[in-house]
């Protein structure tokens, strides 16, 4: 039975990074009749908590009322957000206190020249401070071509800050590197982990997980691990597979066509599935690509601190 899912409230998002990875685009706003619909059915099917996610969820106008709303049904919830700006900023900080957790999107610099965002350390420790009521609070930084003292400022950020880390190497499909992105290196992800494994003990899931962006699997089920739920009440087994019901169906229909842990039998598992579900909660998934070395993954060359690490 499924215990979590995740829900798109919005399809805006002011930040705009060339990079994004969202399953649905467009300026699509969840409607507070269909976040609602949205709740029933999920905890008609044993669903305890959420995430709510978009497009940049802070942007939506009813935001406040939502988190309200989760706790109305007993559902906790949490965000994914990197706020945008002093609107989307306040509105995080009032209703802090009624997060599970909030996870906070950062990039390096030299994603932030590439995407074109403006989600810098220094604002992502702002927007912790102003969680500082959520009852868990995390860093979500997206790595590439890391300079000499980002490592150190990040893990002194995450230490000063009692929190735990994420940690999403950017890639890019070959006809994003072939059109955008031609200078694009593997081997430059590959320095950019020694210098991560010098202040972070990266667990094995991290290096499954980056096996399994940089050589996502061909052919074989798409196995995300979570329901998700499109601004609009659609209801998929994986953010980029196909509808499987509505918010807007009936219990019966709704638990029948979500009772298996896949998208369908025969789907491709797709470039943006592999990069967003973990290769550990993927069934049976091919192991392939990228050699780390003879054997098991690197070890951490120093053990100053144990982080919980993720694609």
């Amino acid at each position: 039975m499924r215990r979590t899912a995740l829900i798109s409230v919005s399809e805006r998002c002011l930040i705009g990074c060339t990079f994004c990875f969202r399953a649905d685009t467009g300026r699509a706003d969840m409607s507070v009749a269909t976040y609602c619909r949205a709740l029933t059915r999920l905890r008609d099917i044993g669903v305890t908590a959420i995430c709510l996610t978009g497009g940049e969820p802070t942007h939506h106008p009813r935001f406040a009322q939502f988190v309200r709303i989760s706790h109305q049904y007993g559902i906790s919830v949490s965000i994914i957000t990197a706020a945008g700006n002093a609107i989307g900023e306040k509105r995080l900080s009032r209703m802090s206190r009624l997060l599970e957790r909030v996870t906070v999107s950062v990039d390096s610099s030299a994603v932030q020249r590439i995407g074109r965002t403006s989600r810098t350390l220094e604002s992502g420790k702002r927007l912790l401070e102003a969680c500082s009521e959520a009852n868990s609070r995390a860093i979500s930084f997206s790595f590439y071509d890391l300079n000499g003292n980002e490592v150190d400022d990040v893990y002194r950020s995450v230490k000063a800050s009692q929190c735990s880390i994420e940690f999403s190497p950017l890639v890019f499909s070959e006809i994003q590197r072939n059109r955008s992105f031609p200078r694009y290196s593997t081997d430059v992800l590959r320095e950019d982990i020694k210098k991560l494994e010098a202040r972070f003990l990266l667990p094995v899931e991290f290096y499954q997980g980056l096996e399994s962006r940089l050589s996502p699997p061909s052919q074989g089920r798409c196995c995300g691990n979570q329901i998700y739920i499109s601004p609009s009440g659609e209801i998929r087994l994986c953010p980029y597979g196909k509808s499987l019901a509505s918010v807007f169906d009936d219990p019966a229909t709704v638990k029948e066509n979500t009772k298996n842990g896949y998208c369908s039998a025969d789907v491709r598992c797709s470039f943006y599935c592999a990069a967003k579900n973990r290769s550990s909660d993927r069934h049976n998934a091919p192991s392939r690509g990228i050699r780390w070395s003879e054997g098991a993954p690197p070890q951490p060359t120093q053990r100053t601190a144990i982080f919980i690490a993720s694609d």
